[in-house]
């Protein structure tokens, strides 16, 4: 009987103090500085902290994804905690800030269990300059959850000041085209202002906590798994949350805003740069180092350069082909790579005739790159050509075509959104555009969010800011 009693006691005891170690906060810390994630279960709620030394840069904020088929933000019990693990990578980039890319972070990953049962993990990689995280369900169940809210939040500081862009509501802009991530920056305003527009802010956002550093916040790894974000309109009190797109985006109500995920699934990377300085804000290469690796296995024909314009100065008159015979000899003269033949070249020029010119670009070591309309019936710009980009047979068909004449590269224009539908156009038309050898300029267009390493015949987007 005694001997019952001591078993009784002594598995209570280890329940007990298992799951007092359980309720502690865990901490992922950087390799080699002072950043420092705290992660814990306060309330039933999953809720992190940032701190760079001894100074709290990112206070309580708020985590979980809230699911159709259930809520991973509420109700939650910690169920396992990874060893800390040490992830490395090198890899090269064909373009961007810096060619040769090496990172290293800890690694803890934390499982969460709802009171339905379910489970999620949460990912957490902390390197020397960044923090990150994404949400994972490893089932291999082949269901799907509809995700009808992420409450993921960066809450900061009272003193804090941010440079942020909003984004125009959707339909609102020209045509029908945005958002466009084309508006002005709010330079040094402090936490809490709205946006002046429902759609809110877009990444990349910059806050100064004081004198005490920079944290700058974005996504990477991005694809059709999943829609792209931004951070919501409103900021009581320094909580930045994340939000979704605006219904009105892309195709309207006929696309939903919240995405579909198929399990197994882990989600983009929410990424955080963070410094005291801010020279290692902009150094940074955190959106690349936590993108996909790329899957273009030949990248001979990437070749980045500069390209003569003729719009930028004429307006659709530089389309005319005495406009654009001129600019190519200015890009001859000048040694440039490309030449860049904006709308309306199909009706005001024709495949013929820029066939030709692409053969006269090429006699002066210059090629072509070619610009479309990215619509389908989302919006009512008028530039042609119209209707080759959205619709696969269509697309694979056309760069066939010019690949053929002797076509570098195409500028697709006015996706006006970042729906999940909208995500995976970008990426169908980066995956056939490096099928057929083809690079790829984006304009009015979302940012990168990790492509150029996945997709590096991407290589530019255009925006005005």
């Amino acid at each position: 009987m005694h001997q019952i009693k001591f078993i009784l006691v002594s598995t209570l005891f280890f329940f007990v103090l298992t799951n007092v170690v359980i309720a502690q906060p865990t901490q992922i810390k950087a390799p080699d500085s002072g950043l420092l994630v705290e992660f814990l279960i306060k309330d039933g709620k999953p809720i992190y902290t940032v701190r760079l030394g001894s100074d709290t840069l990112i206070e309580e904020s708020p985590l979980g994804l809230v699911c159709q088929e259930g809520d991973f933000s509420q109700s939650m019990t910690v169920t396992e905690v990874s060893e800390n693990k040490m992830v490395s990578d090198s890899y090269t980039l064909v373009h961007g800030k810096q060619h040769i890319c090496e990172y290293g972070a800890n690694q803890r990953v934390i499982t969460l269990e709802n009171n339905q049962g379910q489970s999620m993990d949460i990912v957490f990689q902390v390197s020397n300059t960044g923090a990150a995280f994404c949400y994972r369900f490893t089932q291999q169940d082949p269901a799907s959850y509809l995700v009808t809210t992420e409450v993921t939040g960066f809450a900061f500081p009272e003193g804090t000041t941010t440079w942020l862009h909003p984004l125009h509501d959707a339909k609102t802009g020209w045509q029908q085209t945005y958002p466009s991530y084309e508006s002005h920056y709010a330079i040094e305003k402090p936490i809490g202002q709205p946006s002046p527009y429902a759609a809110g802010w877009a990444y990349p956002a910059l806050f100064r906590v004081g004198e005490k550093g920079w944290v700058l916040i974005s996504e990477t790894d991005v694809d059709g798994t999943y829609c792209g974000t931004r951070l919501a309109q409103h900021s009581d009190n320094g909580l930045y949350r994340i939000a979704f797109p605006q219904e009105k985006e892309h195709r309207g109500p006929q696309d939903p805003v919240s995405p579909t995920i198929q399990l197994p699934f882990e989600s983009p990377w929410r990424i955080m740069i963070v410094s005291d300085s801010l020279g290692d804000i902009v150094e940074s290469t955190l959106s690349t180092d936590l993108a996909s690796p790329s899957k273009v296995t030949d990248t001979s024909f990437i070749k980045p350069g500069r390209a003569a314009w003729s719009w930028l100065r004429y307006d659709s008159g530089g389309t005319e082909l005495t406009r654009l015979e001129e600019y190519l000899d200015m890009a001859g003269n000048l040694g440039w790579e490309y030449q860049l033949v904006d709308c309306e070249w199909d009706r005001m020029v024709g495949y013929d005739k820029v066939a030709e010119l692409a053969q006269k670009a090429k006699d002066k070591d210059v090629t072509l790159i070619l610009w479309y309309n990215s619509n389908g019936e989302w919006n009512t710009a008028p530039f042609t050509p119209q209707d080759k980009m959205h619709i696969a047979e269509v697309r694979r068909a056309e760069f066939k075509r010019i690949k053929d004449m002797g076509i570098a590269g195409v500028k697709v224009d006015f996706f006006g959104g970042d729906k999940q539908v909208t995500m995976q156009l970008y990426m169908d038309i980066l995956k056939d555009a490096a099928e057929f050898n083809i690079l790829c300029n984006f304009h009015g267009a979302t940012l990168p969010r990790g492509w150029q390493r996945t997709w590096p015949n991407m290589v530019t987007t255009e925006a005005v800011t």
